[in-house]
């Protein structure tokens, strides 16, 4: 027999956060703002010290395995390259813990920036350590945001050459033959593409890239799944987040309706 029950040990999934519903769109919303800043504070200072250690460590044993106890020159580049190696890894990686320790220090002097716009993107895994990110610019026209993610977006067609009355894509009648007369076949070929049909192929959709940089007054923000899934391509919304960090501490969805629904972000940096 299976058991299906979980360990009393296991410790207990955090729910996500349930939205709220505000009847005004601009009624505050309660949030404390530096818990989020020191939690990140404190953890890349412990990354700094852990990757440090590790960096000093590296950098001894290679200059241990070039130099002999004198300090003379001695030992293999091809020994010990791999170490020195993971030195500079480890020493960059520690440079940028340092840089997230500076910019959380400066975050808690600074106050919440609250953004209004709309959403122009949905995406994952792209920027820092993947999750679930989203792009909110300046409120634009409906026509020129996408389409929301799972819509069927609109094709653009390649130009065709049919002239009238000739329907793109269906089969041609003929095969582009004409019957011989006995001329020489270089003679015929004039005759063979003035017979061949011009019918255009079928519509071509193109894949509209996406764009790869965010556009003037865009910000690219890391939110909670739940967040990202209540959450559509062309939705108003306001963001409000740190300055420096972007750490997001709640996005309010404009309804249709009126009122607004307040999501809160679980999710650190």
């Amino acid at each position: 027999m299976r058991n299906t029950q979980l360990d009393s040990s296991t410790p207990p999934r955090r729910p996500p956060a349930r939205p709220e519903t505000v009847a005004s769109d601009t009624e505050s919303v309660p949030f404390r703002y530096l818990p989020a800043i020191l939690t990140t504070l404190a953890a890349a200072l412990v990354l700094v010290l852990v990757f440090g250690l590790l960096a000093y460590t590296s950098l001894r044993l290679t200059i241990d395995s070039l130099t002999d106890t004198t300090g003379a020159f001695q030992g293999s580049l091809v020994s010990s390259g791999p170490c020195g190696l993971a030195a500079l890894v480890l020493g960059a990686i520690t440079l940028y813990f340092l840089n997230a320790t500076r910019i959380a220090i400066l975050d808690i002097g600074a106050r919440p920036t609250t953004l209004d716009g709309a959403i122009t993107q949905r995406h994952t895994g792209r920027g820092r350590s993947g999750g679930f990110w989203i792009v909110v610019g300046p409120p634009a026209a409906p026509g020129d945001l996408a389409a929301p993610d799972g819509a069927a977006q609109p094709a653009m067609t390649v130009a065709t050459g049919a002239g009238p009355g000739t329907p793109a894509g269906r089969a041609p009648q003929t095969r582009g033959f004409v019957q011989g007369s006995g001329a020489a076949f270089g003679t015929q070929l004039p005759d063979v593409a003035a017979a061949a049909p011009r019918a255009a192929p079928p519509d071509t959709p193109l894949v509209v890239p996406r764009a790869s940089r965010l556009a003037p007054g865009e910000v690219n923000l890391r939110i909670d799944k739940a967040i990202y899934q209540a959450l559509a391509v062309g939705d108003p919304v306001q963001v409000v987040f740190s300055p420096h960090l972007q750490h997001v501490y709640y996005v309010r969805k404009h309804l249709a309706a009126g009122g607004s629904l307040i999501l809160r972000n679980l999710a650190l940096i």
